[in-house]
């Protein structure tokens, strides 16, 4: 292994977090070299390798544990494993340089050394996503007057542009890219815009909805209107440029201005009800429809990984 030295020198620390290797971009990096071993002195073979994915896709993550002006950029397969063989995590190294910041993969470790020699054992088959979190900071992107990130796999290299203000970061691929090799796609997920947009919420942002209303076109309206007597403020009215990441309307995004469900957000990670409103609903018959007023139940929770 060798060490690119810069001054000062700052180690990319790796950690490891519910399964993932995420880190702490530094102001310089390290790259690995090609071996005939590991950073442990363990010898490669036919039964534990290590290579380049071809594949890869890119995300903007949320963590709860991250401070208000970090974001995660993920990148992972668009594969998932299952199988005998014990996947790493990517190895990468990431390096402010100029108007860029530099990251590139340094592969996936495969290791098949402890599974059973012949087809009639089993072995544990684990579903596996390999998966490198890298922490960025919204401070570091302006310190360091960053523009592009330039990610790299092997000899092929992709340039995304870096959009930043006060309220949000978006990566977008640079339209100037003439890569032949796609090596890095932005991640399609089911019911998110983009998957490289990244709010900076303000204290207290939580999402609520009515299970079930959908459909209603009042909905909205009465929503809004419960949460005014909640002393909830809809986001769009402090950050004017703010546009729901999710393509479903009945989601609507609010500030906590009072602490009284944000002091509690444990419990709100996966949604809890925190109240009824009331509707018209239809009640059909076979002389005549009459209109009742239904009751229905409002959820919030925190904004998630992708929301």
């Amino acid at each position: 292994m060798t060490f690119k030295k810069l001054l000062p020198f700052i180690c990319l620390t790796i950690m490891v977090f519910a399964g993932m290797a995420y880190a702490q971009i530094p102001n310089g990096g390290h790259y690995h070299g090609s071996a005939e071993l590991d950073d442990k002195g363990e010898p490669y073979s036919s039964k534990y390798w290590s290579g380049l994915p071809n594949d890869n896709v890119i995300s903007l993550v949320r963590k709860p544990e991250l401070t208000e002006d970090q974001f995660i950029l993920r990148i992972t397969n668009p594969y998932v494993v299952n199988g005998c063989a014990e996947l790493s995590n990517y190895g990468y190294s990431a390096e402010y340089r100029d108007i860029y910041l530099d990251i590139a993969v340094e592969g996936i470790t495969v290791d098949m050394r402890s599974q059973p020699q012949y087809a009639h054992y089993q072995c544990n088959q684990n579903t596996q996503m390999p998966v490198a979190d890298i922490v960025m900071n919204r401070q570091d992107i302006i310190s360091n007057e960053t523009q592009q990130i330039r990610l790299h796999n092997g000899n092929d290299t992709n340039y995304y542009n870096v959009m930043l203000s006060d309220n949000m970061v978006k990566i977008l691929p640079d339209s100037g890219d003439v890569s032949l090799a796609r090596r890095f796609k932005p991640h399609h997920i089911p019911g998110k815009k983009t998957s490289l947009l990244y709010w900076f919420y303000p204290i207290g942002t939580i999402v609520m909805w009515v299970p079930g209303g959908e459909n209603d076109p009042d909905i909205t309206g009465k929503l809004r209107s419960f949460a005014k007597t909640k002393n909830l403020v809809p986001l769009e009215t402090i950050y004017p440029d703010f546009e729901s990441p999710l393509t479903d309307t009945q989601y609507q995004y609010f500030v906590d201005t009072t602490g009284q469900f944000a002091d509690n957000n444990t419990e709100l990670v996966n949604g809890k009800p925190v109240g009824n409103i009331f509707v018209d609903k239809t009640v059909y018959g076979l002389e005549k429809d009459e209109i009742e007023l239904g009751e229905m139940t409002v959820y919030a929770k925190t904004p998630g990984m992708y929301e």
